[in-house]
């Protein structure tokens, strides 16, 4: 039986630490094997005083390990002068979550103008998808940034327009085979294939003037040189 008589579904034999005592009850710290170190207050205790113990005393107990409260304190055992058992460690304090948001969320391919993400969109390229479906994927902005900056010749600016374009179709899926846009190294076609050439060029030069990449006069040029070549 334990404490007020009730009784122990799973009693061990453990300790009790005397945190404090007096003839309305003693304050005391029990723990025992699995039976982590709980505090408990005993109101039935010795009425001799002779038999009271002292503070800092450690005592034997029969502890129910269901409930550590149902507790036996053997009075009359052996005593022993010791430290105060270690207190338990506070559980950890719950840590917010990040809050999380499409604009807070750090951008997966650079961060581009709006003229970037038009020429994208003209390309056929769906950015959103792009990121959702190619989460790893890297793409090199500086030929855009420097054509934004505009420098370089428009031939060069064309070019690195062209080659942006192909790295979106790339990292999409779109395009499996690598192109360049070094033309000086790729073979002339046949000549059956430089009408649909010609018109895939200026579809491409008309995309970059309705991103806004290129002004009328420099459509106009690119078309001419297009055009006599």
């Amino acid at each position: 039986m334990g404490l007020f008589g009730r009784r122990m579904k799973d009693p061990v034999q453990g300790e009790a630490y005397v945190l404090s005592f007096s003839d309305s009850g003693a304050s005391l710290t029990v723990r025992g094997p699995n039976v982590p170190a709980s505090t408990v207050h005993v109101d039935d205790v010795p009425k001799d005083r002779a038999n009271w113990p002292t503070p800092g005393q450690t005592l034997r107990a029969t502890i129910d390990r269901s409930d550590p409260s149902n507790v036996e304190i053997d009075w009359a055992g052996p005593r022993v002068s010791s430290a105060p058992p270690p207190e338990p460690d506070p559980p950890p304090a719950p840590t917010a979550a990040p809050a999380t948001s499409v604009s807070a969320q750090p951008a997966q391919f650079g961060d581009f103008s709006e003229a970037t993400i038009k020429a994208a969109t003209d390309a056929g390229v769906d950015l959103n998808q792009l990121q959702q479906t190619h989460p790893g994927a890297q793409i090199d902005v500086s030929s855009w940034n420097a054509m934004q900056g505009g420098t370089g010749s428009l031939t060069d600016q064309i070019k690195a327009a062209m080659e942006v374009a192909q790295q979106y179709q790339q990292a999409a899926g779109q395009m499996p085979t690598p192109m360049t846009p070094d033309t000086a190294s790729i073979a002339k076609p046949h000549a059956g294939d430089d009408v649909d050439d010609t018109l895939a060029s200026l579809e491409k030069l008309v995309k970059l003037r309705d991103a806004g990449v290129l002004t009328d006069a420099e459509f106009e040029t690119a078309k001419r040189k297009v055009l006599e070549d």
